[in-house]
């Protein structure tokens, strides 16, 4: 090998390891993530045999909504609306695969040739193909900042926070709670707003408030996803633990429908309901 071939080879190899390595810090959010973004998918480790809080599609992340500007970023994945202010990007050019072994758990310790939690997080991605991931850090600091792994893969650096990757312009692949992984699409100009019931025969003040409300929608679907999902569970458990949610689940209906046209209240009430349906599904 000729010592010209050897040069240009030394120097591809510098230039592939800046191109994956260099992180870009300070910029604005770009005008790709600008807009409303809905969960549709919420994915964990397969392969994983820790119990977690959320399960696969959990209906508590299912149907969500990131709202991203430059002013701030909002979500209604929690209840108590986490904000972050004024944005900051700082870029990170690597692979999914390897972002995700230097950030979500199971994966920092020293993992084997095989590893691979794109595979293992079922994300139908390219894990080897280069992103331009994004983290955010706000006025009080990096958004989502206790999460991470405690220390770096060695030849790595430990990522902390919520990151998100963009797959084309319509979609997101985040980073986000107890390990999990969300699929976000774009919602785009007035997206039409669907229940788990019939609007056109909504009765009372509530269902007209729920219909009316993108959001309230949203998080009435999620009930719905919940209560089936919790239905089945109980239903191996015994008659009683089945008659005893299908009563619960008639009770709450008929707080929420005490709130009125109050879409605070309404979601509120949601919100409560989801956490208790899933405590239903964690029951022996």
């Amino acid at each position: 090998m000729t010592w010209a071939i050897r040069t240009r080879r030394y120097l591809l190899t510098i230039l592939t390891i800046l191109v994956y390595a260099v992180d870009t810090y300070g910029a604005t959010l770009p005008d790709s993530l600008i807009g409303k973004w809905r969960v549709e998918e919420v994915h964990l480790n397969t392969e994983s045999g820790r119990s977690t809080e959320y399960i696969w599609n959990d209906p508590r992340l299912k149907g969500r909504i990131f709202d991203f500007s430059r002013v701030g970023v909002t979500d209604d994945a929690s209840d108590d609306m986490d904000r972050c202010a004024n944005p900051e990007v700082r870029y990170i050019d690597t692979s999914l695969k390897d972002l995700m072994i230097r950030s979500v758990g199971g994966y920092d310790d020293q993992h084997s040739a095989d590893s691979n939690p794109v595979r293992d997080y079922k994300l139908n991605f390219n894990g080897e193909q280069h992103v331009r991931a994004i983290s955010l850090t706000c006025s009080n600091g990096l958004w989502q900042g206790d999460l991470g792994i405690s220390n770096g893969t060695p030849g790595n650096t430990a990522v902390s926070g919520a990151w998100i990757v963009p797959d084309g312009e319509q979609k997101l692949f985040m980073r986000w709670r107890d390990e999990s992984i969300l699929v976000l699409e774009r919602i785009s100009g007035s997206p039409a707003i669907k229940a788990s019931f019939q609007c056109d025969r909504a009765t009372s003040a509530t269902e007209h408030a729920i219909c009316g409300s993108y959001q309230l929608a949203a998080f009435d679907e999620s009930v719905a996803a919940s209560y089936k999902l919790a239905q089945a569970h109980v239903r191996d458990l015994g008659a009683k633990q089945a008659a005893d949610l299908n009563h619960s689940q008639r009770h709450w209906m008929q707080q929420r429908d005490a709130c009125g046209s109050n879409p605070a209240c309404i979601l509120a009430s949601m919100r409560l309901r989801l956490e208790e349906l899933a405590t239903a599904m964690r029951s022996d």
